[in-house]
């Protein structure tokens, strides 16, 4: 029997009250209250907050029981302190990372009220009941469907945004993967791979050079890192980004306003902002997690304004092409980007007295056929992997419709692909050449003495952690393994899927061991493989992944090229 992880549920405003929690038209309450007060404070406000309560660093979303005990009483009116405080004893969640996203993004969504209508400031006492009316609009009922892969695709769907919402990482861990990428893994790829010049293509959109952006944004995680460091009201409320940071650099106004206008929002754009698709539905507040007020960008988000690099050199290029042959092209490129990012991890880190890794192995037969994108050799054990970029759209991954979530999931991960993939190959390496009646493929010398394989997908998305995701994927691989015959007596594991930012954080652990070790962990502590990667594994925590020297090292790389190309003459600037 698996235990469940520990989940601690958040307080809403209609249990505060004592109010039935299906009581009607809680929406418009929630927006005819943001409707009383100025938009900017409100913002102001979650950027305060977000600062205050230091969300996002080492994946924390909630705010701790020192910070919720001492804002309790300035954030709540007087005659519900006592109560809220009772229930923050009861180690309820007060105050987390989502009910300012969702707080923001309704204040960008809502039409604004007529000035005679608005107060001058916004009371501190209010800001406690935005935020419980914000959290309380993150849910959505649970119904569950009959069908066994239904339900499985139904609680993915449920659970996906949860998942994301209490994040389990550093979101420096993004910026760094985004700056590998087209730092190392780029310029290693072979020239028939090097389809897209990148750079190119970055800078005729957004007029500055991919470089400069990538410093800027180095530049803004540094700010906004310092500013959650200081752990002050003071600092936490004069956190904005002022354009006079780069006074001390040899850059040029122009390059410093459209680097500003790249990643933030003014009150009068807000008409851009369209409709939520469900109730995580953040796309708008993650394209721009800056909000601009006067010479000054007050950060929103902590993480989407870190994985900023990735978001304009993937998604944003993908927008500015006209056809859906040109968008396949080119998420195909960021594909062979990403199966190279994979590998590189393995050869990186992956100590090689326990890891023997091949990346596109061949058939020897057959070579332009590869067998999957990466194995991992660990005695007599065979970790085959795939590397599958697929993402989840927003129209699916908020909608909480299993339907979609299963068309995903088979779409991206199932047929032809992802799980096909691994059943093809652990079909051609089980088959007996002496006994089929169809030409069998020769397999490396290296694969003839393995007695267990290990099939594993690895997506860049957060999906291939999430709940009940892997679950879904085993159970088709199963199916179509049955179908195929295995005369070779040979173990097949059940098919763990997992995100890279997950992958990441067991680099640490692979340094030591072997990876069949850290996987066998994983299927042991989950058997029906329904939890989450991060909470079925002793070997990944929270927060950055550790004992990753190479990553670290391109974190320097980026400070010193930054300090060089900005002209900064007083380095106590990135401290301020």
């Amino acid at each position: 029997m698996e235990d469940l992880p520990q989940l601690r549920p958040w307080l809403t405003w209609t249990e505060l009250i004592g109010a039935p929690r299906d009581t009607p038209g809680k929406r418009q309450a929630l927006i005819d209250l943001i409707q009383k007060y100025p938009r900017e404070n409100i913002l102001r406000a979650c950027s305060t907050l977000s600062a205050l309560f230091d969300f996002g660093p080492e994946g924390n979303t909630a705010a701790e029981e020192s910070l919720t005990a001492a804002w309790i009483p300035r954030l709540f009116d007087r005659a519900l302190v006592e109560r809220v405080t009772a229930f923050a004893a009861d180690k309820r969640v007060i105050f987390f990372q989502a009910q300012l996203r969702f707080l923001a993004s309704e204040v960008l969504r809502i039409e604004v009220a007529p000035l005679k209508q608005i107060a001058n400031v916004l009371p501190n006492e209010v800001i406690g009941e935005l935020l419980l009316r914000s959290g309380e609009m993150l849910y959505k009922p649970y119904i569950k469907q009959a069908d066994h892969m239904d339900e499985l695709a139904n609680k993915a769907a449920l659970f996906l945004p949860f998942y994301e919402i209490d994040s389990q990482h550093d979101p420096a861990a993004f910026f760094l993967r985004a700056y590998i990428y087209l730092t190392i893994i780029i310029p290693m790829l072979p020239a028939n791979i090097q389809t897209f010049n990148i750079p190119e293509l970055f800078e005729a959109q957004y007029k500055f050079s991919l470089t400069e952006y990538c410093e800027f944004i180095f530049m803004f995680f540094i700010q906004a890192m310092m500013v959650r460091s200081k752990k002050s009201l003071d600092v936490a409320i004069n956190s904005g980004l002022h354009i006079g940071l780069f006074k001390n650099t040899r850059l040029p106004h122009a390059s410093i306003e459209r680097m500003f206008n790249s990643v933030s929002f003014t009150l009068d754009q807000l008409k851009s902002a369209r409709p939520e698709i469900g109730f995580a539905d953040f796309d708008y507040l993650r394209a721009q997690p800056y909000f601009r007020f006067g010479d000054q960008l007050f950060c929103l988000d902590y993480e989407f304004a870190v994985n900023k690099i990735e978001s304009a050199a993937i998604w944003g290029l993908l927008q500015e092409f006209k056809t859906d042959g040109e968008r396949k092209a080119f998420l195909g490129y960021w594909g062979y980007v990403f199966e190279y990012y994979v590998g590189w991890l393995f050869q990186t880190y992956a100590i090689s007295a326990f890891n023997t890794v091949y990346l596109a192995p061949k058939y020897v037969d057959d070579p332009n056929s590869e067998i999957c994108d990466v194995i991992v050799i660990c005695g007599k054990t065979a970790v085959l992997i795939e590397a599958k970029l697929a993402t989840c759209p927003s129209k699916t991954r908020y909608s909480g419709d299993y339907k979609k979530m299963k068309k995903f999931l088979e779409d991206k991960l199932v047929k032809g692909v992802g799980v096909d993939q691994l059943v093809n190959a652990v079909t051609a390496i089980t088959a007996d050449p002496k006994k089929a009646k169809e030409k069998v493929l020769i397999i490396p010398a290296w694969l003839e003495k393995i007695d267990t394989i290990m099939p594993v997908i690895v997506t860049r998305d957060e999906i291939g952690s999430s709940w009940s995701v892997n679950a879904y994927l085993n159970n088709r691989f199963s199916e179509r393994l049955l179908g195929k015959k295995r005369p070779k007596r040979i173990t097949v594991a059940p098919l763990l899927s997992i995100s890279v930012g997950t992958l990441e954080k067991l680099m640490g652990a692979l340094s030591k061991m072997s990876l069949d070790v850290v996987l066998e962990d994983r299927i042991k502590r989950s058997p029906t493989l329904i939890w989450p990667f991060d909470a079925a594994s002793r070997y990944v925590g929270r927060g950055m992944h550790r004992h990753t020297p190479k990553h670290m090292e391109m974190l320097h790389d980026i400070m010193d090229k930054t300090i060089k190309d900005f002209g900064i003459t007083d380095p106590a600037v990135l401290d301020k």
